[in-house]
């Protein structure tokens, strides 16, 4: 085995401005590892820019297995000792990992990058005073082979925002990632791309930072992998907090389109930023930031397809007076799945962000936050001819609203929970089983939609639909179908839910139906003899 690292913690200072390193291997099994660390900004009247740090790591091997590995990380800013002194900005980062095999050795690359947090600065009497701002990082990894097993992946993380003592605090990193791994092989290919925004900056009295956005976006259009997986990741950062306020979190995108020829998985998560929260004389805890989650497969053989969003929660409050809880961000999700020659899967869940809450330990009052509104989609096509299953799955869940306390004696003020919508529909067009379940919970309005539908031979088609509006904690819709044979509603129903259940064959369609709260609908389009 061959590895190569460095370190640079505590360079010469011209070395602390910026620090690269390259680490490589071009014959026999074995890897490569490169590391890179920018320095940190020097004290001073104000503080110093952290470095810079760019790192690559190349594996390219004959024989054997190929790992290669690359690690950056940005330098800290510098912090201002004294009065009125600005933090320094945090450095950025880089990462670049590639590793190449052949024959039916394995090739891994992984690319990290970590933007540097920003310096502290200090404030007495400049109001202009800010803290550094987080380091921003970007990342790329690949890896090819003939027909072994491939694995990459690329991780970034924004530095977080620097702190004030007075003044402003600074903006965290934000981040974003747009097709920054691929890979090549006649086997298993696996890729992973992630992005998480830095934190917003605390202060005592000024502006709090803004927290770091994280997008990650991937879109694999492949024509070798016998299976393929494929997942993005974004998280925002938490918003910073002052003794007024709290700053709103980071805004969250994932999103996955991926194409293959044999068995495909799918899979989107993103999270919203966490509002700031806010001290003894608090009036607005910060809003949590809103999330969406997208992933579209089309596949060959099966094909899976999973999505995730989760709003963030608004930011708490601790006043001696009267405040507000910050409102819980909104969450969309939505996952569609494309399968040739096998069963299909497709879910997606959503989770709106909880509304911040007025805490009463130091006798104030307020009304706590809204939660966040909830959307989940979930399509399932089946298009063969063999009788292959489609299965959709959608749940929605609105975001609570948060706690609160007015008047005197004390009266509840919570605030209201989201709303949440899920829709889910599933076709099976070579007549296999159609299932459909659409599941809505905890919202203040909404509804839960399932619709089956079922293509082959005799039939043009034969459909179940379900529909219930929010009437309770959980309200859930299920429709199945399938043309020929016998189903049941696999299932077992709650309170609130309603349900479809159609099959049919060359015998007359056979329909069960119901309601535990909701409204169903079942039809079969007209028989065509063959």
């Amino acid at each position: 085995m061959v590895e190569a690292s460095v370190s640079c913690a505590r360079c010469p200072h011209w070395v602390r401005r910026f620090h690269s390193h390259h680490a490589a291997i071009t014959a026999g099994a074995g890897s490569a590892s490169s590391s890179a660390y920018g320095g940190a900004g020097g004290l001073g009247t104000n503080g110093g820019n952290g470095g810079n740090a760019t790192s690559t790591a190349t594996a390219s091997i004959t024989t054997g297995a190929a790992s290669a590995s690359s690690n950056a990380s940005g330098g800290n800013g510098g912090q201002s000792p004294g009065n009125n002194g600005f933090g320094g900005a945090g450095g950025s980062a880089n990462a670049t990992a590639t590793s190449t095999a052949s024959a039916n050795n394995p090739a891994t690359a992984s690319a990290a990058a970590i933007g540097g947090n920003g310096g502290t600065g200090v404030n007495e009497g400049n109001p202009g005073v800010t803290g550094g701002a987080g380091g921003v990082a970007t990342a790329t990894a690949s890896g090819t082979s003939g027909n072994g097993a491939v694995n990459v992946t690329a991780s970034v993380q924004g530095g977080n925002g620097g702190l004030t003592v007075q003044g402003f605090a600074s903006r965290a990193g934000s981040v974003s990632l747009t097709n920054a791994v691929s890979g090549s092989t006649s086997g298993f290919l696996t890729l992973n791309q992630n992005a998480s925004g830095g934190n917003g900056g605390n202060t005592g009295l000024g502006d709090p930072g803004v927290a770091g956005s994280a997008n990650s976006t991937l879109t694999v259009n492949d024509t070798r992998a016998s299976s393929l997986t494929v997942s993005t990741m974004a998280t925002g950062g938490q918003g910073g907090a002052e003794h007024l306020e709290g700053a709103f979190g980071g805004f969250a995108n994932a999103s996955t389109v991926v194409t293959g020829v044999g068995n495909v998985t799918g899979q989107s998560s993103a999270t919203g930023g966490q509002g700031g929260g806010c001290g003894f004389d608090c009036v607005n805890g910060g809003d949590g930031n809103n999330a969406t989650a997208s992933t579209t497969v089309t596949a060959g053989g099966h094909a899976n397809a999973s999505s995730t969003a989760t709003g963030g929660a608004g930011g708490d409050t601790n006043s001696i007076g009267f405040a507000f809880g910050g409102r819980g961000g909104s969450a969309t999700a939505a996952a569609t799945a494309l399968g040739d020659t096998g069963d299909v899967n497709a879910s997606s869940t959503a989770q709106g962000g909880a509304g911040g809450s007025v805490e009463t330990g130091r006798g104030g009052r307020g009304r706590g936050g809204n939660g966040g509104n909830a959307t989940s989609t979930a399509s399932a096509t089946a298009t063969a001819t063999g009788g292959n299953s489609a299965t959709a799955l959608s749940y929605a869940t609105a975001g609570a609203g948060g706690s609160g306390v007015t008047s005197f004696p004390p009266v509840p003020a919570n605030g209201t929970a989201g709303t949440a919508n899920a829709t889910s529909n599933a076709m099976a067009v070579g007549g296999g089983q159609a299932s459909a379940q659409a599941v809505a919970s905890g919202a203040s309005a909404g509804q839960a939609q399932a619709t089956a539908q079922s293509n082959f031979g005799n039939f043009t088609s034969v459909q179940a639909t379900s529909t219930s509006p929010v009437s309770g904690p959980t309200t859930a819709a299920s429709a199945v179908a399938q043309a020929g044979g016998f189903i049941s509603l696999t299932n077992a129903l709650i309170a609130g839910q309603s349900f479809s259940v159609v099959s049919g064959s060359g015998s007359p369609v056979t329909v069960a139906n119901g309601s535990m709260g909701g409204a169903r609908r079942a039809y079969r389009s007209p028989i065509r003899k063959a």
